[in-house]
This record gives structure tokens, C-alpha cells and sequence, in this order.
């Protein structure tokens, strides 16, 4: 029975690791070929890569900040927590 368990484990360990290789490998990432193009004239043009918005992130972002926040609540005296 523990035969068992350690090689479950094992072959968990396995797949796990050839997993995580496989999907390092398709992840769309920066490239060299990307990095030396920023470098160059410091924008990425790429079609699957949405520029930013700026105006809509700044609106966002103050739509958040002008939100109410609630008071936090009391949590009682220190002396008497148990």
C-alpha cells in the first residue's frame, strides 16, 4: 500500500512538471525579437495586443477613489478579547 502512494506521488510529480513545460511554451510572452523592438522605438506592434486606454483607466480609476468607504467597525476593548 505505501509502494502505492509513493509511486501515485510520483506520477503526479510527472505530470504536474509536464504541464507547467507545456504551457511555458505556449504562453505568448515577450520575445528577444519583441524586447529589441521596445528598445528600438519603444512601442510593441503586435494585432493581438490591445493598446491602453488611458482616458478609460483614469476614469475608472477615479470612479473607485470617489467611492464612499465605510467607517471600520469596532472591535472592542483589547483588555477583554479572550
Amino acid at each position: 500500500m505505501n509502494d502505492l502512494l509513493w509511486i501515485s506521488m510520483a506520477v503526479i510529480v510527472v505530470v504536474s512538471g509536464l504541464l507547467v513545460r507545456r504551457g511555458e511554451r505556449n504562453r505568448k510572452g515577450l520575445s528577444d525579437d519583441l524586447i529589441r523592438q521596445i528598445e528600438s522605438t519603444g512601442r510593441i506592434d503586435r494585432e493581438d495586443i490591445d493598446p491602453l486606454d488611458v482616458d478609460h483607466a483614469r476614469a475608472e480609476e477615479d470612479e473607485f477613489w470617489a467611492q464612499d468607504w465605510d467607517e471600520p467597525e469596532s472591535l472592542g476593548d483589547p483588555q477583554t478579547w479572550k
